[in-house]
């Protein structure tokens, strides 16, 4: 039997509505770490569990699409890209939210983190010039199209690594004799 192929548009349309899902997620997240004051601390806690409920809710997503359009079936490499997709539109609008937070919600978002990385870098033992010369660096890349581009490759990276590992469980060949 050959293979069955789901058309692009409708790959697109499952990953982007999924997505959509995961991005609110990811906003909702970023809204209780901002909530209570982790989001500049950067929490580890927070980041391993947002991101085991990405690692879930794309195995969920993947199963979903797999068993609900794809007749049951479908290979690893479609699983990655569909997965893969998901994750690339979850990112836009965990991205877009996170400039809208910086820019619009918390203006003087820059300036706490720079206060958070200012008491970091004490802690490490540098002196007020060379805490001052790292942050002027780091200032000249937190501009909204900075953290949109580097969020984004982020995101994609990230979604990357998680769609591979996550295309393992949702990996179902059709079988040869059907």
């Amino acid at each position: 039997m050959e293979e069955t192929k789901v058309p692009t548009d409708v790959m697109i349309k499952s990953s982007a509505t999924n997505g959509a899902i995961l991005g609110l997620i990811g906003v909702l997240f970023m809204v209780v770490t901002y909530l209570t004051g982790d989001i500049y601390k950067g929490s580890s806690w927070i980041t391993w569990l947002s991101m085991a409920v990405s690692v879930a809710c794309l195995v969920y997503f993947s199963l979903k699409y797999r068993n609900t359009v794809c007749e049951g079936y479908i290979t690893y490499g479609g699983a990655f890209m569909y997965g893969w997709l998901t994750f690339i539109f979850s990112g836009v609008i965990a991205v877009a939210f996170m400039i809208l937070l910086q820019t619009v919600i918390e203006p003087d978002y820059m300036e706490k983190m720079a206060d958070v990385q200012r008491e970091i870098l004490a802690e490490k033992g540098m002196n007020d010039s060379q805490i001052e010369q790292a942050l002027a660096f780091g200032s000249k890349f937190q501009t909204p199209l900075f953290i949109a581009i580097f969020g984004f490759i982020g995101n994609a990276l990230v979604g990357l690594v998680i769609s591979l590992i996550t295309a393992i469980f949702a990996k179902r060949n059709r079988p040869v004799f059907e």
